[in-house]
């Protein structure tokens, strides 16, 4: 049984509207790599439970949406692994 069939069966939707709206939160504080947010929640919604959730086909579209948006801006949008060394192609006279 998912969050959404649990939250039908008690006749009250706000619990998963709050999820819903609480995973995009979470994404957009974390967006621009903002590591202390990062930090905080990579280890209550891991790389793997990420996926899962979003992988997942019972997820409702909109709910796998935001879990998309929670998995970039916490797992993916990072340092870069190593430099990148930029051309320079003005000179200064």
């Amino acid at each position: 049984m998912g969050l959404k069939e649990f939250c039908n069966e008690r006749n009250d939707l706000r619990l998963f509207n709050y999820f819903e709206s609480m995973c995009l939160l979470l994404s957009l504080m974390c967006i621009s790599r903002n590591y202390n947010g990062i930090e905080q929640l990579c280890e209550a919604y891991t790389l793997d439970f990420t996926l899962d959730c979003f992988m997942n086909e019972n997820v409702p579209h909109k709910l796998r949406s935001n879990l998309a948006q929670m998995l970039i801006s916490i797992h993916i949008d990072k340092d870069p692994l190593e430099p990148i060394a930029l051309p320079t192609l003005t000179r200064v006279w």
